[in-house]
């Protein structure tokens, strides 16, 4: 149900009219969404059974007010953030229902913007069908926000945006197509009780065309993605450099599941938009089972409590919207976790590497890419998985080796340590590439 109605301005506050409230009691909504008012107080809140909804287009712990995702371009934050509330009558103090963080695009203020928007447009429905599949799972928490009220920027202000935007694309160009990543694949041993790198690394050889990452053991060695610059595509190698991926689509994070002694890969094929797992036997695949119908960026696997949980992330959003599922076995149905995407943060949503435990802590790995792509793994430990609710605490966090800028991708066995790390470096087939794709128009 669509209502319109003109609010009366009363003390920086909308009051409806008694024929507005009567029309919504009338309609018997679950929930209320709204668009385009200032405060609401009062019998509205109240009404429908979830309450009022409201968006913010901003991190509430940091900018309260306006513009939406404004600031966070002017000063050049590395993220930008968003909420959907549920309004009550305390200012400032509602109900996070969902929250998102989201890179900055720090050249572009309408960018910016309309990536917050996009980012929620699917909430609500979401937490519609939620609440209908589990109606007492709401379990969030009014902000504790202390952050300053933001106001429209002063002209002054607005000039300051408009001189640097220009230098900000500049930067970005800059980047995309004379800064290259150049990853490596090193081993450490682990020591007891500690999850940072060690300074003694053995290190997998790299080239100029070519670079190493997300390893993953396998066997007696270990499988890794190999990117070839020259056609930007890559594909799924051993540790004897034996191809066992490879195709018009592009591989890489070659996760590995033992299954009752059977090895499985699933990699990432986001490009394919289905997500497989292929069976290994004498180092050739033999087998491979659909698992999704939509490819999972960086799948991972673990076993918990008797059940399978795969975690991928959305590929509308590869950085930030974290999915679940779920399935009794790998060949079974593998069910959508009603609160997906359960997490919507740059900054440790998606995978990083297989799952371990510390003692009874289960601990998952994710990588941060507010600053840049990779730029750290963070550790959390996963206090709640379950059909209804996912819940997950900040453990640790994993800095690059000495003389690298970034990391994003770390397992461990029993007694070693396996990872990629990289360095921003000048590539003249980077360059080539990426100047291929703007003449080709992608």
């Amino acid at each position: 149900v669509f209502i319109e109605t003109k609010p009366e301005r009363v003390k920086g506050r909308d009051v409806l009219s008694d024929e507005t409230l009567d029309r919504i009691h009338q309609a018997k909504p679950d929930f209320i969404l709204r668009f385009g008012f200032n405060i609401l107080t009062g019998e509205l809140l109240t009404i429908a059974k979830y309450g009022v909804w409201s968006f913010h287009h901003g991190d509430e712990l940091r900018y309260r007010g306006g513009p939406p995702g404004f600031w966070e371009v002017y000063k050049g934050d590395h993220t930008s953030g968003l909420i959907l509330q549920r309004l009550t009558e305390k200012l400032d103090g509602g109900i996070i229902l969902r929250k998102g963080i989201l890179q900055t695009v720090r050249n572009s203020y309408s960018h910016n913007l309309h990536q917050l928007l996009l980012a929620g447009i699917n909430w609500p429905a979401q937490l519609a069908d939620q609440y209908e599949k589990s109606p007492e799972s709401e379990t969030s928490a009014p902000s504790a926000t202390k952050a300053p009220i933001t106001t429209y920027p002063t002209n002054a202000q607005l000039l300051v945006y408009l001189l640097k935007a220009p230098f900000r694309s500049l930067e970005q160009y800059r980047k995309r197509y004379f800064r290259s990543e150049a990853w490596r694949v090193g081993t450490t041993r682990k020591t007891a009780g500690e999850y940072a790198i060690p300074a003694e690394i053995t290190w997998e050889g790299s080239g100029l065309k070519y670079f190493k990452a997300d390893p993953f053991p396998f066997e007696n060695g270990m499988l890794f993605e190999y990117f070839d610059r020259r056609t930007g595509k890559g594909s799924i190698l051993n540790k004897a450099g034996q191809t066992i991926l490879a195709g018009k689509h592009h591989f890489s994070y070659p996760f590995v599941w033992n299954e009752n002694g059977v090895l499985w890969i699933i990699p990432e094929q986001s490009e394919a938009g289905t997500t497989v797992a292929y069976q290994m036997h004498d180092g050739e695949i033999v087998d491979q089972i659909q698992l999704l119908d939509i490819g999972l960026v960086d799948p991972t696997l673990v076993r918990n409590d008797g059940r399978l949980w795969l975690f991928g992330c959305d590929p509308a959003f590869p950085n930030a919207a974290l999915l679940l599922f779920s399935a009794d076995s790998l060949s079974g149905q593998w069910d959508a976790h009603p609160q997906n995407p359960v997490k919507f943060d740059v900054t440790g949503s998606r995978p990083g590497g297989t799952p371990f435990w510390d003692g009874a802590n289960l601990i998952r790995p994710a990588q941060d890419n507010a600053q840049h792509y990779g730029r750290r793994i963070r550790l959390f430990r996963i206090t709640e998985m379950s059909k209804t609710d996912y819940r997950e605490e900040e453990f640790g966090t994993i800095e690059p080796p000495d003389g690298f800028v970034g990391i994003h991708t770390y397992t461990i066995t029993d007694d070693t340590v396996i990872f990629d790390a990289k360095k921003h470096t000048l590539n003249p087939y980077h360059t080539r590439f990426r100047l291929y794709q703007k003449f080709r128009g992608k």
